[in-house]
């Protein structure tokens, strides 16, 4: 016997949006609902007893549902391999020869609020909705049918994960990179800047280099790959700094930076006079939800702001925000007033977002957030 699915009806015309691919219902575009728990698979329909879409209940925020199906198809195994596997032809072609990538970059990738990323054997997964801990024995099984994967690792489900190592070595960009597990930010690395990485080799070959917000030190490895004369790195976690460092020893370039752990700012206030030829910023969110924009505005404006002071005529900002709140334009703006701030003239060489295993959906553009900025400063 099959499970009953739930109902829900929207209202007049508020079909249209999600007809051409808008994958999200809200709360307020509900005429009515049969009753349904947080999580649960959910079957919409217009006023006018049409089926629209099947998705899952939000019980929090303002979304009411996410779309997983323009069909009435089982959510069981089936379901979640034809994802897995249409997103995995993909990352093949992207990058041949790697298995180390965002292998479902939620609503990107038909799967509604959940991310995983792929490092060779080890798969990690990120998710705030329900439904994918009711689903998840499900989602489980079929990750599992993928060759070479030996561990699953969720924050958020603890009982998805066994026997997890605390950190694994994976091959990026011809570097040998620590994924570390447990203690990493959000899924492990930040894949999404993977081609920026590359992209900025150009500027730091033989050059002075100062990565901010510098992690587990992708960028200072890659500045290094591409013949940087030397990085410092500036990181206020010890724990990240430490793996900043073993990722030095394991490509053997420890002798080519040194870190430290301190607040960016403070860095920058306590070497006043310090120039560099290469600056990097890659801060955190500053700006999380729509409320925290005029801050994060400033902020990004501030830092950037310190930024350009220390560098040398002719040298280069590469610059990221990774906040959806922070559009390109006002990312642009940001620098503009930065620039104008410490009285130095900047030029936009390159602009890029996030790679190309992090796509996008047009018609969402709340799912747009990185911005990498290469500008040559004078």
């Amino acid at each position: 016997m099959k499970k009953h699915i739930p109902t829900a009806y929207i209202k007049e015309n508020e079909e249209k949006r999600i007809l051409r691919g808008h994958l999200w219902i809200f709360k307020n575009e509900i005429l009515k609902q049969e009753p349904v728990n947080d999580g649960d698979v959910v079957d919409i329909y217009n006023s006018e007893d049409r089926f629209i879409c099947r998705g899952f209940f939000q019980e929090d925020g303002g979304i009411f549902a996410r779309v997983l199906s323009y069909h009435q198809e089982e959510i069981n195994t089936y379901f979640f391999l034809k994802r897995l596997s249409t997103a995995q032809n993909l990352r093949n072609r992207l990058f041949d020869g790697s298995d180390v990538y965002r292998w479902i970059h939620a609503e990107s990738d038909g799967l509604p609020g959940l991310i995983i990323d792929r490092y060779q054997s080890l798969v990690t997964i990120q998710f705030q909705c329900n439904f994918y801990n009711l689903y998840s024995h499900y989602l489980l099984e079929a990750i599992k049918s993928f060759k070479g994967i030996q561990y699953i690792y969720s924050k958020q489900n603890e009982e998805l994960s066994s026997d997890i190592p605390d950190e694994i070595v994976c091959n990026i960009n011809k570097l040998n990179i620590i994924v570390p597990i447990k203690k990493a930010q959000k899924t492990g690395l930040f894949l999404d800047q993977r081609l920026n990485y590359l992209y900025s080799q150009k500027y730091t070959r033989e050059a002075k280099v100062l990565d901010c917000f510098c992690y587990a030190g992708l960028w200072t490895c890659h500045s290094i790959q591409a013949g940087a004369k030397y990085v410092v790195g500036i990181e206020s976690s010890k724990e990240a700094t430490a793996i900043a460092k073993k990722n030095l020893e394991l490509n053997k370039y420890s002798n080519c930076a040194e870190f430290y752990n301190i607040d960016v700012e403070e860095y920058f206030k306590q070497n006043p006079k310090e120039e560099f030829d290469v600056i990097i910023l890659d801060p955190p969110a500053y700006a999380k939800k729509k409320n925290d924009f005029k801050k994060a505005f400033l902020k990004y404006q501030r830092i950037n702001s310190f930024a350009l002071r220390h560098i040398k005529k002719g040298g280069f900002l590469i610059t990221c925000s990774c906040s959806h709140f922070i559009s390109p334009t006002d990312f642009r703006e940001i620098i503009k007033r930065a620039s104008r701030n410490v009285a130095r003239e900047t030029r936009l060489l390159e602009f890029h977002g996030a790679a190309p295993d992090h796509p996008e959906i047009l018609i969402m553009p709340e799912l747009s957030y990185l911005k990498c900025a290469i500008f040559q400063v004078f």
